[in-house]
């Protein structure tokens, strides 16, 4: 035993008794003897405690050979001189002649054996801890009453909250809300389930309507703009339509919006269930609120945006540049009022995921947008895309150069807006896969003198492309990256033009081939290219669901039908066949005799005027073409395409040296015609005539008896007939005139048509007079 070992009056347990009842006892001073007391917890039970002395002959005994253990002295009248160590009994235990009889042992603790000495130091340790504990937190609490209880309310609350988040695992703590709903306690299945009972019944049942005004939303009768809509959709451009329109509508449906519940219920799920102690007490304290918000079709989004943009507001178009002939110039731009699209899909979610209503309403806002791209920045980026293309560059394989002059540079620089420190800036580049097309075409062109003619085939495993001699397949990413960081990099870097590398001689690889190729292969290898594409717009409204699909269907039909070189024929009907419902093709209106009325096939003559279009600026002659019975401004005048099979037709013929591909895309409010081969070198000019009167259009009433009395709806809308002439002159590579050929449109009146129920008054001078 150590030196500094003190006997002390403290009795905190048996173990610490046990210790003490085998410390041994100084020379100097006699055991203290104990008055009886009354028995205690792993005390005698039933009998008197045994008197002192007792203990201490045991002490002296079990401590013979140890350092003494120095007892505070004894009262005098209990004193006990300590027996000599020679005085002990044959069984080596002191005499104890002089000491009172020895208590009786209870029958429980006869057996009862000291416990081991490491358990009694343990039993002291954890004591000695508790001591010390306890008087650290005597002493804080002398030093501060506000401080301990702070941190006694805190230990208590994180001893709770831990014992909480054992039994509230799997659960949503309390306070909790999604919306408006209170998962507070559900498990993540009981939480989406409580949210899809009210969001989703909300959102499948609400129509958000957008109005142009303040006013319109106040006084404008919702019924009656709709059929307005139904009845010009499909007999009006869609720039007429914008420029007329007063209202916009937004439904699950048409956003193609649905309610991320599983990840919002994680995210319910995950709060006051972090390592974060603070957190986790703010989490059951203050509770939390969880916003409602919709997954939405991006491409939906933007659309609707684009349309109120485009008829309320001034779209933002930054300042830019364009290369033409080897040159860079300006195009302007301007600052617009526009849609905040972050604010519309707050305020849209909103409207669609509150209290069911079948119609809510709002008015669209505009902000003022700047442009960030101003003239003197993108001058900036003209200046430099004209020094770095003036000089040209050239390129080196297999010992032969190939010289690349500005015109053919200018067809790869590309222009982007990116941030640069608080604004922005106009970055130019070249265009990788532009670069390696031209290139290739030119590397092929240079070794076979022209162009190599191709074919395109169908091999039941897709469309293959198939070049009549071998091509040059050049390996050139490298090498345009490398004259790209040359021409660019220092412009981008710090906004001023400095060429801080080579422009000659940079060498590519380039391996020759034989095909087929893929449409793709052929595409990226520059073996073809686009030849001419045009673009049609569309509505997409409920009433035009029809007319929508016929155009997507006839487009799917089309699509990749070939025009064989050497004046290979192209005929619309003769692949598309009749536009039937035979032939899948739905209902949908189309102007019959000056009126407007349901057909199977409607909408398909959308699909022609596009690709009449398209092979137009590609200069092929055109062979048939008819104009429809109604002008539509969504084309450019004069330069529509009808059909009706089998009679009118839409034909045209391939005059080049390559099989020409036509191929189709479209959206959901526009369709693209795109022309495929070897470019044959065309150019073409047009030259479009003034619009002359025609005949002008009468109103007419139609009254259905089915109808309740007092009803009234436009069906169509009328317009006069007019007529115009188009002249196109297509001219070759060497500037003498292929062809010049002449399009005549004459556009018969459209009647205006009004439908009535039984004994419903119709003033028709009022009604021409405002359709006029």
């Amino acid at each position: 035993m150590m030196a500094d070992q003190r006997y002390t009056r403290t009795r905190t347990s048996a173990g610490r008794r046990d210790a003490r009842a085998n410390a041994p006892l100084s020379g100097r001073e006699a055991p203290r003897a104990r008055s009886a007391a009354p028995a205690r917890s792993g005390g005698y039970r039933g009998a008197a405690r045994p008197d002192a002395r007792l203990g201490a002959a045991r002490l002296a005994r079990s401590s013979a050979g140890r350092e003494p253990l120095r007892q505070p002295p004894a009262p005098e009248r209990r004193t006990r001189a300590p027996q000599p160590a020679s005085a002990r009994s044959r069984t080596g235990r002191p005499a104890a002649a002089s000491r009172p009889s020895r208590p009786v042992r209870p029958p429980e603790r006869a057996a009862a054996r000291p416990r081991p000495a490491s358990q009694r130091a343990a039993g002291a340790g954890a004591a000695g801890a508790l001591a010390l504990v306890g008087r650290g937190l005597a002493a804080f609490w002398d030093k501060s009453h506000v401080a301990f209880l702070v941190v006694a309310a805190l230990v208590l609350g994180a001893a709770g909250l831990g014992i909480e988040e054992l039994i509230s695992a799997g659960h949503i703590r309390p306070g909790v809300k999604i919306g408006e709903v209170d998962v507070s306690g559900m498990t993540s299945e009981e939480a989406q389930s409580a949210v899809a009972s009210v969001y989703e019944n909300n959102l499948a049942s609400t129509t958000a309507f957008i109005f142009d005004s303040p006013e319109t939303e106040q006084s404008a009768d919702i019924d009656e703009l709709l059929l307005q809509e139904e009845a010009l959709a499909e007999q009006i451009s869609l720039e007429d339509s914008r420029s007329s329109k007063q209202m916009w509508k937004a439904n699950a449906d048409t956003l193609g919006a649905t309610l991320p519940i599983e990840g919002m219920v994680d995210e319910a799920l995950a709060i006051g269930h972090g390592t974060d102690l603070f957190g986790r007490i703010g989490a059951a304290l203050l509770g939390s609120q969880i916003p409602v918000r919709l997954d939405l079709n991006e491409e939906s989004l933007s659309k609707l945006i684009d349309d109120i943009d485009a008829t309320l507001g001034t779209v933002m178009v930054d300042w830019g540049v364009q290369v033409v002939d080897g040159a860079a110039s300006l195009t302007p731009g301007n600052d617009g009022e526009q849609i905040d699209a972050v604010a519309f899909r707050d305020r849209i979610t909103e409207l669609l995921v509150a209290d069911a209503d079948v119609r809510k309403t709002m008015v669209a806002e505009l902000v003022f947008t700047p442009l960030r791209i101003d003239e003197a920045s993108a001058q900036a980026t003209c200046d430099a895309v004209n020094d770095a293309i003036r000089e040209g560059a050239s390129f080196t394989y297999d010992g032969k150069t190939l010289e690349t002059p500005a015109a053919m540079m200018g067809e790869w620089i590309g222009t982007e807006v990116v941030a640069r420190g608080d604004g922005h800036m106009l970055a130019p580049s070249i265009n990788r896969h532009d670069a390696a097309r031209s290139i290739a075409a030119s590397l092929t062109k240079g070794e076979t003198g022209s162009a190599v003619a191709v074919s395109f085939e169908d091999d039941g495993g897709g469309l293959m492309v198939v070049p009549d001699a071998e091509v040059i397949i050049p390996s050139v990413d490298d090498a345009v990256d490398a004259l790209d960081a040359s021409l660019f990099e220092a412009f981008r870097d710090g906004g001023a033009y400095e060429q801080r590398g080579e422009r000659f001689g940079i060498p590519i690889e380039a391996a020759t081939a034989e095909g087929p190729f893929t449409f793709d292969e052929a595409i990226a290898n520059g073996i073809i290219s686009e030849i001419a594409s045009y673009t049609t717009s569309y509505t997409d409204t409920e009433s035009t669901q029809n007319r929508n699909w016929n155009i997507q269907h006839a487009s799917d039909i089309l699509n990749d039908s070939v025009a064989l070189r050497d004046g290979g024929s192209w005929s619309f009907t003769g692949i598309l066949g009749e536009a039937s419902a035979e032939n899948g093709f739905k209902e949908a209106n189309t102007i019959v005799d000056g009126e407007v009325v349901p057909e199977a096939g409607g909408g398909v003559c959308q699909v022609s005027t596009t690709v009449f279009n398209a092979v137009y600026e590609s200069g092929f002659p055109i062979t048939q073409r008819h104009n429809h019975t109604l002008r539509m401004s969504s084309y450019p005048d004069g330069r529509d395409a009808a059909i009706a099979y089998p009679y009118m037709d839409l034909k045209w013929k391939n005059d080049s040296a390559s099989d020409v591909l036509l191929r189709m895309s479209y959206t959901s409010t526009s369709v693209t015609a795109h022309l495929y081969g070897v470019p044959p070198g065309y150019t073409v000019d047009s030259q479009t005539g003034a619009w002359q009167p025609g005949e002008e259009f009468k109103t007419k009433v139609k009254v259905d008896e089915t109808k309740p009395e007092g009803y009234k709806k436009t069906k169509t809308m009328g317009t006069d007939g007019v007529s115009i002439s188009v002249i196109r002159t297509v001219t070759g590579k060497n500037g003498e005139v292929v062809r010049t050929d002449r399009f005549d449109s004459v556009y018969s009146p459209v009647n205006k048509v009004i439908v009535t129920g039984p004994n419903t008054p119709v003033d028709l001078e009022a009604e021409s007079e405002k359709s006029t």
